[in-house]
């Protein structure tokens, strides 16, 4: 989804693409062209991504975030077919602020939120929209698009891109060490000359 010159989203619909382009300008920091080429570059390191789509009830408008993949610590998915997710567990420490007193805190919050497209009326046998799981709300305004690369069978995590070029990236580093102790011995080598005649004949 990273394009060298960006991308255009169109319809033929004027008033569908007043919403596009809105939606585009608002969320420059996640769909823009230097957010997605960092985005790129996270699947190597992370191997997973997590679009939240934040709706705002009074506007309609939809934000678009991303977060961050060590949060996600769970994904349910269809019993009978583990290609589709359903609820994704979200545990995360948010940092509270004191005005007053200028002190902060941190707080651990545990939340699920419903996978894009997900509709527990739809589901066969029907299935209630759950309001808690656990004892911890379900995000039903903000569905989330799990992005991942590297998997194997059914995985549901997605593989850092650089895991398999790690061990070789270890034997890299031993060689250059070597190559830098052979150069740093090199470095201490002397040559010791005796001849006759005193400082003139050396000179």
């Amino acid at each position: 989804y990273v394009f060298a010159r960006g991308f255009d989203a169109t319809t033929n619909d004027k008033d569908a693409n007043e919403v596009i382009e809105d939606f585009f300008k608002r969320n420059q920091k996640v769909v823009g062209r230097v957010a997605l080429m960092e985005l790129e570059k996270s699947k190597d390191r992370d191997g997973n991504l997590f679009f939240t789509l934040f709706t705002d009830p009074g506007t309609g408008e939809v934000d678009i975030r991303v977060i961050d993949a060590t949060e996600i610590q769970d994904i349910w998915t269809d019993p009978e077919d583990a290609d589709l997710p359903r609820y994704y567990r979200r545990v995360w420490t948010q940092r509270a602020h004191d005005a007053q007193t200028g002190s902060q805190a941190t707080v651990t919050r545990e939340a699920w939120y419903p996978a894009l497209n997900f509709d527990p009326a739809e589901c066969r046998p029907p299935e209630p929209k759950l309001m808690e799981i656990g004892g911890h709300p379900v995000m039903w305004e903000s569905p989330v698009y799990h992005r991942k690369v590297g998997t194997v069978g059914k995985w549901l995590f997605g593989c850092p891109r650089i895991y398999p070029m790690m061990d070789w990236a270890k034997e890299a580093r031993h060689r250059l060490e070597t190559c830098a102790s052979h150069a740093q011995s090199l470095a201490r080598y002397a040559t010791i000359v005796t001849t006759k005649g005193g400082p003139q004949a050396i000179e």
